[in-house]
């Protein structure tokens, strides 16, 4: 799951949890290949931020997932191609279920792929030339107001900022993260395709929604749980300004006009 941020992957990352044939590691997003590709990663602080979030309450654990939780946050092996693809296969539960013969789907559910430069993408396509990338299309403007109600609901400083420091936080942290136009034709360019949900089907067809994920990834059909259950960051809304909501419709535009051009009205009636 590649993309895009506010728009129902978390629904999505929910709804194949609960499929026994889908493996994930350790945590919804491993934010591998984005971190790799901007050389933005520090392995110490990545250590014990997990190991802080995977060891909470003190709980014991068994000594397999001991060991697994000690390799997925080993300094000296982590953030490698070799380390990405043990914390899907070492996983002990996704083990145990290879050892009893059954076939096991991995998922990766990290929506900043969508925003990754182009050598990022062609780095997953080389290491794992059969994902099959999905990405949910929301409307872009909703999309990004949702985004940056996020941003501030969580950092409420920044609901203070000027309209022109709120607009420069768009365009280099929004706008990357929406663009449509840019991530769908380079990932079928290193993909040959992309699996594309309409946001709005999440509401009014979920079963669908899951039927096609579920043709798409080999998995045989089950039935799920919640499906008509919204989830979301919890963080609530905060009221924007008009010149910022401007600025917005003004900074979505020429996704409407990709979106409209490539899949048509009927599309855009469905995000």
């Amino acid at each position: 799951i590649v993309g895009a941020q506010k728009a129902g992957t978390t629904w999505l990352f929910s709804m194949l949890k609960q499929h026994p044939s889908v493996g994930f590691a350790f945590q919804k997003e491993v934010h591998y290949f984005d971190r790799i590709c901007k050389d933005s990663i520090n392995r110490q602080r990545f250590s014990r931020n997990v190991r802080k979030q995977l060891l909470r309450g003190g709980k014991m654990l068994l000594p397999a997932t001991r060991r697994y939780v000690n390799y997925v946050t080993d300094p000296q092996h982590s953030f490698t191609d070799q380390w990405y693809q043990k914390i899907f296969t070492d996983k002990p539960e996704n083990r145990r279920r290879v050892a009893r013969g059954e076939r096991i789907v991995y998922a990766d559910a990290s929506p900043s792929y969508m925003s990754m430069p182009e050598h990022g993408v062609q780095h997953m396509a080389e290491l794992l030339p059969d994902a099959k990338p999905v990405l949910v299309v929301r409307d872009p403007v909703r999309r990004m107001v949702s985004g940056l109600s996020m941003v501030q609901a969580r950092n409420p400083q920044e609901r203070n900022r000027s309209v022109e420091r709120q607009i420069r936080f768009l365009k280099k942290n929004q706008v990357p993260r929406g663009d449509y136009a840019r991530a769908i034709p380079l990932f079928r360019k290193h993909f040959g395709d992309i699996h594309l949900i309409p946001f709005g089907q999440i509401r009014t067809r979920p079963r669908q929604v899951m039927r096609g994920i579920e043709k798409l990834s080999g998995l045989s059909p089950i039935s799920y749980t919640d499906l008509q259950t919204k989830k979301h960051s919890h963080t609530g809304k905060v009221e924007l300004s008009s010149a910022v909501k401007s600025a917005i419709e003004s900074l979505c535009a020429p996704q409407y006009d990709y979106l409209r051009r490539e899949f048509g009205a009927d599309f855009l009636e469905e995000i």
